[in-house]
């Protein structure tokens, strides 16, 4: 798949923010909400960390906004308040 747009992700994570705090929100136009039936999910709200994938202008500007942070390839952006992932790769030669 081709990256999102950011603004896309902004959307996305307001709206994945909104369904683990047991509201009601809006996806493509309509109402969407959480429905399970008790104790087949965690209570509500339900508080998770989002790592926004921010290597540009316009990710950083939504990791700012809707973000707790940055995953980056690269370096993450020390511009960018909160906790910061970065992804690695390597070769382990010795234990």
């Amino acid at each position: 798949m081709s990256p999102l747009r950011s603004t896309d992700v902004e959307t996305y994570v307001r709206t994945v923010r909104a369904l683990l705090a047991g509201d009601t929100a809006e996806w493509e136009g309509k109402p969407i909400r959480m429905i399970q039936p008790g104790g087949f999910v965690a209570d509500r709200p339900i508080d998770v960390m989002f790592l926004i994938g921010a290597e540009g202008p316009k990710g950083t500007a939504v990791a700012k906004a809707v973000g707790d942070g940055t995953f980056a390839v690269a370096t993450p952006s020390a511009a960018i308040p909160g906790r910061a992932a970065a992804l690695k790769m390597g070769t382990v030669l010795q234990p």
